[in-house]
C-alpha cells in the first residue's frame, strides 16, 4: 500500500496547470519573497468574518481583524509603501459597513457557529491512500429551501456584473461540497454560496474646497455622508449536482496520482529544470511566482537568491476532522 498523501485544492490547481510550478512550490517548498498584499488582506478579512459568523459580535470581529492585520504588518513591508486600498482604515471601514448591512439574523441563510471555519481531511482513494484536506469558511442552511450550502468568503479587487460566473465551474467549490457531505455523514449539500467583498479605495474624507463640501458625483451628497455607500459586494449561489461531484472526485484522484509521480521523478530542486512547463501554453505564466526562473533558463543557482524557502504547510490530521 502506498504512503499516505494529503493534498489540497492549491496543489491540485498547480498540478493541473504546470508541472514546474507544482514541483517548486508544493514539493520543494519555494515561494515568492514578497507576500501578496491581496492574499494577506484577504486573510485578515477572513479573521474578521470568522469571528463575526461565530459570535455575531461586530466589535469582537473588528478586534480580530486588527490583531491579524497588525501582526502581518509588523513583519512585512512598510505600511507607507502599500496601495491605499490595503490601508488598515480603508479595509476596516469596508468591513464595518458590510457587517452593519448584514445582521446574521437577517441573512437568507442560517449560520451554525460550530460549522464555521472548520478544517477537514477525507480519504479520496483508500487503495492509493490519497486524502483531500482543506478548510471551509462555513456550512449554512438556506432559509427559504432548507438546503445546505458551503459558504465561501472571497475578497476581490473588483466586483463586476459577471464576477460570480467563474465560480460555476470552480473545482475548489466542488471539492468543498464533497468534503462537507462527508463531514455531515452523507447529507446532501446543494452547492456553494459565494460572499464577495470588493477591496477598493473608498473616497477620501478630506472633502472641503473654499469652504464648499465635496459632493459625490454618483450620489450627489457630501462625501462624508456618502463614502461608505461605495463599498461593493455580491452574494451568488452556485449549484452542484451528484454527477459533477463524482467527476471532481475522479479527476482529483487522477491529479493526486500525477503529483505523487512528479515528486518521485524530480526529487531535487536541481532536477526541476527538466520538468514540463505547461503554463506556457495555458497563459498561466503571466501570474506565476516562478516566471523569472523559466525566463532565464531555469538555473537552480538563482532559486535561493530570488525566492524564499517556505514549505507548504504540512497537514496535521490530529487537528482536523478526518475520516
Amino acid at each position: 500500500m502506498a504512503d499516505p498523501l494529503w493534498i489540497d485544492n492549491s496543489t491540485f490547481n498547480a498540478t493541473a496547470s504546470c508541472d514546474t510550478r507544482a514541483l517548486l512550490r508544493y514539493v520543494h517548498g519555494w515561494t515568492s519573497q514578497d507576500d501578496s498584499l491581496a492574499l494577506r488582506a484577504g486573510t485578515a478579512i477572513h479573521a474578521c468574518l470568522e469571528t463575526y459568523f461565530k459570535t455575531g459580535d461586530r466589535k469582537a470581529a473588528l478586534k480580530a481583524f486588527r490583531a491579524d492585520y497588525e501582526e502581518w504588518a509588523a513583519a512585512n513591508v512598510p505600511i507607507d509603501g502599500w496601495p491605499v486600498k490595503y490601508a488598515f482604515e480603508n479595509i476596516r471601514d469596508i468591513l464595518k459597513t458590510w457587517m452593519r448591512r448584514h445582521p446574521l439574523a437577517q441573512e437568507p441563510y442560517k449560520v451554525f457557529p460550530d460549522l464555521v471555519e472548520v478544517g477537514f481531511s477525507f480519504i479520496l482513494d483508500e487503495l492509493e491512500q490519497i486524502y483531500f484536506y482543506g478548510r471551509y469558511d462555513a456550512i449554512v442552511e438556506e432559509k427559504a429551501s432548507g438546503q445546505l450550502y458551503v459558504l465561501d468568503h472571497k475578497s476581490t479587487g473588483q466586483i463586476t456584473s459577471d464576477w460570480a460566473h467563474a465560480f460555476k465551474l470552480s473545482t475548489q467549490m466542488t471539492g468543498y461540497v464533497w468534503a462537507a457531505q462527508q463531514l455531515l455523514g452523507g447529507k446532501r449539500v446543494s452547492g456553494a454560496i459565494i460572499n464577495g467583498i470588493q477591496v477598493s479605495k473608498l473616497p477620501d474624507i478630506k472633502h472641503k474646497l473654499n469652504g464648499e463640501v465635496y459632493k459625490c458625483r454618483e450620489h450627489g451628497v457630501g462625501i462624508d455622508e456618502c463614502r461608505l455607500t461605495h463599498t461593493k459586494e455580491s452574494l451568488a449561489i452556485t449549484q452542484r449536482d451528484p454527477h459533477e461531484i463524482d467527476v471532481w472526485k475522479r479527476d482529483a484522484v487522477r491529479l493526486a496520482k500525477k503529483f505523487r509521480k512528479l515528486a518521485a521523478k524530480y526529487p531535487t530542486v536541481e532536477s526541476v529544470s527538466d520538468a514540463p512547463q505547461q503554463g506556457k501554453f495555458s497563459g498561466a505564466c503571466k501570474f506565476c511566482d516562478f516566471r523569472f526562473y523559466c525566463e532565464v533558463g531555469r538555473p537552480a543557482a538563482i532559486i535561493e537568491t530570488m525566492l524564499k524557502f517556505e514549505p507548504w504547510k504540512p497537514f496535521d490530521p490530529s487537528k482536523e476532522k478526518t475520516k
